[in-house]
């Protein structure tokens, strides 16, 4: 049995958090991830530069954070607390399906991974979660490559289909 213990403020490294979100982070959340097509290019929402936009959706998660069940992290780097990417958890069932995205300024420094690792590691130890997965556009060989690394294996039998900003795209699922 799952044992939710909402989004609790997970400390990775001497580097990077993953905490709560604060309205504050909304000009970071632009500057850094959501105004950029290319970050938003294997995401289901299209990029945006809107201050409000980003400060509604921000509040939306903050309403969320009194659900035991809901998991919606900020990833945030030293030494000023900046909000660079996101990272979520989503239950399906009893299937724990995680979600990303990281500022491009920040690509290539395997914070992701070190991310979904943590996140696993606290789903598993913390919430009891034993399915886990990733869902990956077949196209995104980073994220497939990621995936790998933290230990999920692809299941060939289990192949989607979503709707993405760039279109409609076959996706792979990834499980632990």
């Amino acid at each position: 049995m799952l044992k939710h213990l909402g989004t609790i403020t997970i400390v990775i490294d001497q580097e990077l958090t993953l905490r709560r979100y604060k309205m504050t982070d909304a000009e970071a959340m632009i500057k850094n991830w959501a105004s950029n097509p290319l970050v938003t290019e294997w995401l289901t929402w299209e990029s945006y530069s809107d201050l409000e936009t980003a400060k509604k959706r921000i509040g939306t998660w903050i309403e969320q954070y009194a659900n035991p069940d809901f998991y919606q992290w900020v990833i945030a780097i030293s030494p000023l607390d900046e909000a660079i990417g996101s990272i979520s958890v989503h239950f399906h069932n009893d299937e724990a399906e995680i979600s990303y995205c990281l500022g491009m300024d920040y690509w290539n420094r395997k914070i992701t991974g070190r991310c979904v690792r943590k996140v696993i590691e606290f789903l598993r130890n913390e919430i009891g979660a034993e399915k886990i997965c990733l869902e990956v556009a077949e196209e995104n060989l980073n994220s497939q490559k990621l995936a790998l690394s933290c230990g999920l294996k692809c299941r060939e039998d289990k192949v989607t289909y979503k709707k993405l900003t760039h279109g409609e795209c076959k996706m792979k699922w990834y499980y632990l």
